[in-house]
């Protein structure tokens, strides 16, 4: 899976059902470690063009991102900056969607927390995500490593942040188990 098919999965997956190849219902990088770069406001794309993200702080150390595939669509997220194991990752999740009281599907939506590993914010932002094939061979070997539920292809981490962070941490670590590095340009207005 190459990196570009595999945040537009990650992206896909967090609109349509709300999980992630990865994802964690405990935060990743709490509020009190989260970290503020004014170098990532504003609008990265892909170095085709195809895909686009704009960051824009929320609040004291927050952002509220806007992904825009390759076919237009448009998914709203928010982040956290932070050091996991010492590696900078924005901690990425869904926005909750406004569902009409009617929408018996609503309930069913989980806003998952994904870690999206940073390597460098200059005029390019140079990014990877987890392995989804190396993650599943991790917890299939040793399904103790976190507490988690396998539904599927996707992983879903249901340990608290301590553990999580430590999980996300070790990841990072490991050879093979960050995608090749994907490198975005600064759009300019």
């Amino acid at each position: 899976m190459s990196v570009r098919s595999g945040i537009c999965s990650l992206v896909c997956l967090c609109l349509l059902t709300g999980c992630t190849v990865m994802g964690s219902v405990a935060p990743i990088v709490s509020e009190s470690d989260a970290l503020f770069d004014q170098r990532l406001v504003g609008t990265w794309a892909a170095s085709d063009g195809s895909e686009a993200a704009a960051f824009t702080r929320d609040s004291a150390s927050g952002y509220e991102i806007v992904y825009t595939d390759d076919q237009g669509k448009v998914g709203r997220f928010e982040g956290r900056l932070g050091r996991v194991g010492g590696r900078l990752v924005l901690d990425m999740s869904p926005v909750t969607m406004e569902l009409d009281v009617a929408d018996v599907y609503g309930a069913f939506l989980l806003p998952l927390h994904t870690p999206i590993f940073i390597d460098s914010i200059g005029e390019t932002l140079v990014w990877r995500v987890p392995e989804p094939d190396s993650l599943k061979a991790l917890f299939g070997r040793s399904p103790r490593v976190a507490a988690h539920e396998l539904r599927g292809d996707l992983i879903v981490l249901t340990a608290g942040s301590p553990e999580v962070r430590r999980v996300v941490a070790d990841v990072a670590r490991r050879p093979g188990f960050l995608s090749e590095a994907e490198t975005w340009m600064r759009r300019r207005p």
